[in-house]
């Protein structure tokens, strides 16, 4: 699906979320290791909403900015 972005868990220990091109599924190696995926977005601007809108409600629920923890924690990964 050309013109879509999975917002992810970032592979790296240093990122809260990552931004990347659906059409990268369309490569098989990476399809088996598709990073766990938090939001779906149409359009990279959008993309950039929907990452602004999981911060903000990550810093409401929990007063921090820790995105890939309070994730990680709700979706039952410890991320190592």
């Amino acid at each position: 699906m050309i013109g879509y972005y999975l917002i992810t868990l970032p592979a790296g220990e240093k990122n809260q979320l990552e931004i990347i091109s659906s059409a990268y599924l369309k490569q098989k190696t990476l399809r088996r290791i598709c990073p766990v995926v938090v939001g779906i977005a149409k359009g990279y601007d959008e993309a950039l909403l929907l990452v602004q809108r999981i911060v903000s409600e990550v810093y409401e629920e929990t007063g921090t900015a820790r995105v890939r923890e309070y994730l990680e924690e709700r979706i039952g990964r410890t991320g190592k």
